[in-house]
């Protein structure tokens, strides 16, 4: 009997320490910080998993693009829009991931390639399953005050 609660005892434990642990590894920078159009760059983690690079280019164009996830690996650019932004979600994204690729191009050049196979009609542009059930990408708007943000979220299940 007291074999059976110590092997059950650890079991338990065991699944404990599963559940801290990530199924991926820590996020890494995918900027290119030496980017001939990048006029400020910084990069910072504000928790376990959750890498943030926040971007200016010399056009005043500026981004943060977040990676964080554990389960899910969730990548995200935030572009800074004038506040009425109303242009087409699709079209939007294209142009912004072929932007970023310049620069960032880890996940951006592939997140565009699969975004130019999404016609600019598609009837839900807030949620796009690119493999349903696996792996998605998220468009928004959003305004902070007078500033404007678009957002592309890729979200996969790992």
């Amino acid at each position: 009997m007291n074999r059976l609660i110590i092997l059950i005892s650890l079991l338990f434990a065991s699944f404990v320490s599963f559940a801290d642990d990530c199924v991926r590894n820590d996020p890494e920078p995918i900027v290119t910080p030496g980017y001939h159009e990048i006029s400020r760059y910084k990069v910072y983690t504000n928790t376990d998993n959750h890498l943030i690079e926040e971007v200016e280019l010399k056009s005043g164009q500026k981004l943060f693009i977040s990676q964080y996830g554990c389960a899910h690996f969730g990548l995200s650019y935030k572009f800074e829009v004038a506040a009425d932004f109303n242009e087409n979600l699709i079209s939007a994204a294209k142009r912004y991931l072929k932007l970023v690729g310049s620069f960032a191009p880890t996940f951006s050049e592939s997140l565009g390639n699969k975004m130019d196979e999404i016609p600019n009609n598609f009837p839900t542009p807030e949620l796009i399953p690119l493999e349903p059930g696996y792996d998605w990408i998220y468009l928004a708007t959003e305004n902070e005050g007078d500033v404007g943000y678009f957002i592309i979220t890729y979200d996969v299940a790992l």
